[in-house]
């Protein structure tokens, strides 16, 4: 449902029992996930005067499969499936999904966040799903953003959660010796200071995941189951994430 003027508003469902709305913007649009008849699977949607529209069957281009974040102009990001791409980071802008890519050497990549001028962040994903990296996206154009800080940081930055319009970037980092582990791993955020088209610096300020305060500041200069589909690994994450009723998630390493 949506709040307005003392008014709750039905945004109703793509045939299921079940819909959960996400985020909005100052303009109305709304993006969410509804199951579809029978309760077995999900799509993405986004309700936009007065409208419920299935993102995964009317985007061109690809089929957004998740959708995480949008602006003010209508944008949003997250992931979706293109032809002999089962799963990559996306830009909808107009009913259409511009397939981002992922870093060289990965096999999948999610977007989590974008800002007012189109500059996108998220993480890209090992083909063996034995590591992830953050990424910034910005016109036509992904980088690592470890290899923006210098290596004696000491953190693998593996997952970017905001970018604001001023191109400040929060997410979680790994020092050595933490793998993906919440107990050890460090939030993190990125300062950009100057250009960010040419000659990108700032500065990194960790912290624990705690929230004690931050422990250092750097420069920033440039088994036995069967194996989970790709695809279904990386809906479970979402489904994990929103805990959507009635979707069964696959189970995490």
């Amino acid at each position: 449902y949506l709040w307005e003027k003392g008014a709750m508003i039905d945004l109703g469902n793509l045939g299921g029992t079940n819909g959960s709305a996400f985020l909005l913007n100052n303009r109305g649009d709304v993006i969410g996930t509804s199951n579809l008849a029978g309760d077995q699977t999900s799509h993405p949607f986004l309700w936009h005067d007065g409208k419920l529209i299935d993102l995964f069957t009317t985007t061109i281009g690809g089929n957004p499969i998740t959708a995480n974040q949008l602006n003010e102009s209508g944008e949003f990001v997250g992931g979706a499936t293109f032809p002999n791409r089962p799963f990559d980071a996306y830009l909808w802008r107009n009913g259409v999904a511009t397939d981002l890519g992922t870093l060289n050497g990965d096999c999948f990549s999610e977007a989590v966040a974008l800002n007012s001028a189109g500059q996108v962040v998220g993480y890209s994903v090992a083909c063996d799903f034995s590591s992830q990296r953050s990424f910034l996206w910005e016109n036509g154009s992904m980088v690592d953003l470890n290899t923006l800080i210098p290596p004696n940081s000491g953190l693998q930055l593996v997952e970017t959660i905001a970018i604001n319009d001023r191109g400040e970037i929060g997410g979680d980092g790994d020092p050595a010796g933490c793998a993906g582990d919440a107990a050890c791993g460090h939030a993190y955020i990125l300062i950009p200071d100057g250009d960010c088209d040419s000659d990108c610096e700032g500065r990194i300020a960790a912290s624990q995941n705690s929230a004690a305060p931050a422990q250092n500041v750097v420069t920033m200069k440039q088994g036995d189951e069967p194996p989970i589909n790709p695809v279904e690994r990386l809906r479970s994450q979402m489904r994990h994430r929103y805990h959507l009723p009635g979707q069964t998630a696959a189970p995490r390493d």
